[in-house]
């Protein structure tokens, strides 16, 4: 925080701190959360700005404190060889971590509240996970369903939401043909692909698109000063059955 950097933090790492700083700023206590947290400062550069400029505020309104910059300085740095043996560890750690592919499977649901796929099936336009799933950054968003082998039956896709304080609606594209607007955005809401769109392939992008956005920090008693859109639960494919005759 003395050196301005985005801080990404448990509820520990903020203990014993001032008030402004533990209302500011988010903690994670689980791995999971806390990884996809800094995944989602690296991905994007806005959101990482203003981690950045909330870590800032935050500090200016703290009483005074040791120079915990100037102790930083002293710090030893890392060698060449220390700095390349552990770059070495941490890309064998990771590569044995991530999973490598996720294939959606007919109705079985995509949880959007944080997991090891998450990078594999989000696209741009998200926030960090939260226990209940994740809000948009903003109004559009995109999701990456690809498939272990082609489904030539019909399909559809349905996600889970919870309505947004300003309401507002969704609609949906798939590889940027936009399907039907769904209002109001709560609960389970399906739509329909096309089959000429989704017939023999095995993988294709979703783009949703909010009417609406807000900030919570603008209308109410909040530091969340967020680009917000609509709240997603899950996502999940599904056979569509047609009628006998």
């Amino acid at each position: 925080m003395a050196v301005g950097h985005p801080l990404v933090t448990t509820a520990q790492g903020l203990r014993g701190l001032a008030g402004p700083v533990t209302r500011a700023l988010p903690a994670y206590d689980d791995a999971e959360g806390f990884a996809a947290d800094i995944l989602a400062l690296l991905r994007q550069p806005g959101r990482l700005a203003e981690r950045q400029q909330l870590v800032g505020q935050a500090y200016e309104e703290m009483p005074e404190c040791p120079d915990y910059a100037g102790l930083l300085e002293s710090v030893p740095v890392l060698s060449l060889h220390d700095t390349a043996r552990r770059q070495a560890r941490w890309a064998e750690i990771e590569a044995s971590t991530q999973p490598v592919q996720y294939f959606f499977e007919p109705d079985k649901a995509f949880l959007l509240s944080g997991g090891r796929s998450d990078r594999l099936v989000l696209g741009h336009g998200w926030h960090a996970p939260e226990p209940w799933g994740r809000w948009t950054n903003g109004r559009d968003a995109s999701l990456i369903v690809e498939l272990e082998n082609p489904i030539d039956g019909l399909l559809a896709v349905e996600l889970q939401f919870v309505r947004s304080p300003v309401g507002g609606a969704v609609a949906l594209d798939i590889d940027g043909a936009m399907l039907p607007v769904i209002e109001p955005v709560d609960g389970l809401k399906r739509w329909d692909l096309p089959p000429a769109l989704t017939r023999g392939r095995t993988k294709f992008q979703l783009g949703l698109h909010a009417t609406t956005e807000f900030c919570p920090a603008s209308i109410g008693p909040s530091t969340d000063t967020r680009t917000l859109g609509v709240r997603v639960q899950s996502v999940t494919l599904r056979r569509v059955k047609v009628p006998a005759g």
